[in-house]
């Protein structure tokens, strides 16, 4: 039986998995009673976006949200019905099913929104931009400074999966396998080191041997050529100014390798400062650039940026990593104000460039693009009952994914019980 088949199984059993035990399971037997949430996204016309909403579900749909807690086991089993052109049907999207260790790991399986980056808004490698892919996954955490690789690197974590993609192509059932260490040797300073690998599917081994060379290996050559890998590595800085904290943090990731080293390099790095101010809260700028230049050897070059000839780096057709996708920069400059505990509001004015190469083939755009993107946005809670407003204007056009300039109203609501 082929591994992409097997994958297909253990991504449909999840959702069975947490239905039962949501359902099942009695109530005497629970440690926490179930939790309900009802919610809906709706928006008067598509704009981009540097992510997902913050919620992590997909505009111009609704849906329940269900979870569950007992024991070691943590369950959520999330219903969507998606009103949208391309996905007009019922969605998991972040039901999964977790099992919880003694020793600060866990064990899941299911459909899990990620983003590997010290940055709010997206990452370069894995953002919230897609829509989650069907994984299993490992995640270790040690919080302390007291284990044997604590007591030098400082509290860690480790988390890894292995996922099957849904896109366009000829390859059927690709797979993403993916792996984040985090470490923070001083209070301060933390760094990121984040690898990705495309392998199996249709036209390609499944094999343990393909498994090994995503893992680690260099697939440059040998007959798992095919495996595209992604790496880099990121860090955050924290430090005050005039008693004002203030985080600055980059990432660099490499779209290629050369030498077992990561190469073809795209990079992101931002700053926000934290204020006492009644104006703002908290103010923040953002830079990322995926163009990436030819090397001496004439390697990368345009294009190179979420690009592979059997592997497009994208589920759903949309990119995992940032949303602007190859060949483009982003500025972004954003600023919230918290009125109370309960209402805040928040500003962004972004510069955005889609298409820098002008390539006929860009998934965005047949053309370079380049324009502004403002909105303001409000967040109000009472009691159980959250809602989020957000007005948008774009002043340029995306032909490739139908998105027109003008206006945009969005409204985001949840109820919990």
């Amino acid at each position: 039986m082929q591994t992409s088949i097997t994958i297909k199984k253990y991504a449909q059993l999840s959702v069975v998995l947490v239905t039962v035990i949501v359902f099942f399971i009695p109530i005497s037997t629970l440690a926490q009673p179930i939790k309900f949430k009802i919610w809906a996204n709706t928006q008067t016309r598509e704009t981009f976006s540097d992510n997902v909403e913050s919620n992590g579900f997909l505009d111009d749909s609704f849906g329940v949200q269900i979870s569950n807690n007992f024991q070691n086991f943590k369950s959520n089993l999330a219903l969507t019905i998606s009103q949208s052109d391309k996905n007009k049907s019922l969605l998991f999207d972040q039901s999964f099913l977790e099992f919880k260790t003694k020793k600060n790991s866990a064990y899941g399986i299911g459909k899990i929104n990620r983003n590997w980056s010290f940055s709010k808004n997206t990452s370069l490698i894995l953002s919230k931009n897609a829509r989650p892919s069907d994984s299993i996954y490992f995640i270790k955490k040690d919080p302390s400074s007291n284990g044997r690789l604590s007591s030098w690197i400082g509290p860690w974590s480790f988390e890894a999966f292995n996922s099957i993609l849904s896109f366009s192509n000829e390859v059927n059932n690709p797979m993403l396998l993916g792996m984040r260490f985090v470490l923070k040797p001083y209070n301060n300073l933390e760094f990121e080191l984040i690898k990705t690998s495309q392998w199996g599917g249709s036209q390609h081994s499944n094999s343990l041997s393909a498994f090994a060379s995503a893992i680690i290996g260099n697939t440059n050559e040998s007959n798992n050529a095919n495996v595209n890998q992604m790496a880099g590595f990121g860090v955050s800085f924290k430090d005050t100014i005039n008693d004002l904290p203030i985080r600055t943090y980059a990432q660099v990731i490499g779209e290629d390798e050369s030498g077992s080293l990561p190469s073809c390099l795209m990079g992101l790095i931002g700053s926000e400062l934290s204020l006492k101010s009644k104006l703002f809260t908290e103010i923040g700028v953002e830079y990322i650039d995926t163009r990436i230049d030819t090397t001496e050897h004439g390697y990368c070059g345009p294009q190179t940026a979420y690009s592979n000839i059997d592997y497009p780096y994208v589920n759903y057709d949309k990119t995992m990593g940032t949303s602007i996708d190859s060949e483009g920069k982003l500025y972004n400059v954003w600023a919230t104000t918290e009125i109370s505990k309960n209402t805040s509001i928040y500003y962004a004015i972004k510069n955005i460039t889609i298409n820098d190469f002008n390539s006929s083939n860009h998934r965005l755009s047949s053309t370079k693009k380049n324009g502004w993107l403002t909105s303001i946005g409000t967040s109000w809670k009472l009691n159980d009952l959250n809602i989020n407003t957000n007005i948008t204007y774009q002043d340029f056009h995306l032909d490739k994914i139908k998105q027109k300039n003008g206006f945009s109203f969005k409204l985001y609501a949840d109820y919990s019980f």
